[in-house]
């Protein structure tokens, strides 16, 4: 969750971006995003803010959360792909968090990126050797090594050889990188 203030407000959401109009970062505000906002709601919320406002074109000055990657550096907020994602995220049955963690990682944000997150999610792992262990234990890796010398395998070397192209990590989770 982020604070966002915004004069005399202060917000706590995980997604909002601050729309402006007339050029004018400072007629404008805060608005949370969801699957359902529209520029309609977001008009809404700037003629809340500044009652007389007359809305030619509405741009967006700063983003918080997963929204970030849908602004641009031109102050657009990509509205539809912003839809779009998150009704991907909605449909998927993995956590938000999962989703944006492989996303930010391969730096796309569309229904294609969901799906291969899904695809591609081994798990959360507090080390590279938890995951590496892991992994050697669901795929019987080490079946053929007696038990008694199990022990010698070095997990955090080999998780890290896995890191250099196999797998990679984001915020814990790790995912395979087909």
């Amino acid at each position: 969750m982020t604070e966002i203030e915004n004069m005399n407000t202060t917000t706590t959401t995980e997604n909002a971006a601050f729309f402006y109009i007339d050029g004018i970062p400072t007629k404008g505000t805060w608005v949370e995003l969801d699957e359902s906002t529209t520029w309609e709601t977001i008009a809404e919320a700037i003629r809340e803010k500044i009652p007389s406002a007359e809305i030619d074109e509405i741009l967006c000055a700063d983003a918080e959360g997963m929204a970030r990657h849908f602004l641009s550096r031109h102050d657009c907020f990509d509205l539809n792909s912003w839809q779009e994602w998150i009704a991907a995220v909605e449909r998927s049955h993995y956590d938000a968090e999962i989703i944006a963690a492989y996303c930010d990682n391969v730096g796309q944000w569309d229904e294609s990126a969901v799906t291969d997150a899904e695809d591609n999610y081994c798990g959360t792992f507090e080390s590279v050797a938890e995951f590496a262990e892991d992994y050697a234990e669901s795929t019987g890796m080490l079946e053929s090594i007696p038990e008694n010398l199990r022990h010698y395998f070095d997990f955090e070397k080999f998780g890290n050889d896995m890191l250099c192209g196999d797998v990679f990590e984001s915020d814990g989770h790790y995912f395979y990188n087909r």
